[in-house]
């Protein structure tokens, strides 16, 4: 992955609003990750637990708290973790929060991470989450 190619997915999702399953209106934590990780020839499963690209969004909604536990069990089978130490531009970054559960954030180096919020899509200092960090996964196609 590239600096730049890295820059140019990342600002289709900045500052576009949180849309469950519906790339048209905006992104949400899947939908955003996998047209990352897809643009760099990495595949993710087809489905998991049930859970397809498809259906996410409908069983997400049906009971978000069944939901979150999928996701966050999904995001800890993709690729392979590594130490902090080794931490690349591109890198998965999951971080748990007792409120929010399991989530996901994109490495983009200098200290900063995109992540998607329910108000939209973001890029933060990592150094606001990082107590929360729970796994750092990298995803080779």
């Amino acid at each position: 992955m590239n600096d730049t190619a890295i820059a140019n997915i990342i600002s289709n999702f900045v500052d576009r609003d949180f849309a469950l399953c519906d790339r048209q209106r905006g992104w949400d934590c899947l939908n955003s990750l996998m047209t990352f990780y897809e643009s760099f020839g990495y595949k993710f499963p087809e489905a998991y637990r049930g859970w397809t690209k498809e259906n996410y969004g409908m069983l997400w909604e049906k009971d978000s708290q069944e939901g979150r536990k999928i996701f966050g069990e999904f995001l800890l089978t993709l690729g392979h973790e590594i130490a902090f130490s080794e931490i690349l531009r591109g890198d998965l970054l999951i971080f748990k929060a007792e409120q929010l559960g399991i989530f996901p954030a994109i490495f983009l180096g200098n200290g900063n991470i995109f992540m998607v919020f329910d108000k939209g899509a973001k890029v933060i200092p990592l150094k606001i989450l990082k107590s929360k960090l729970i796994s750092i996964r990298r995803l080779i196609a």
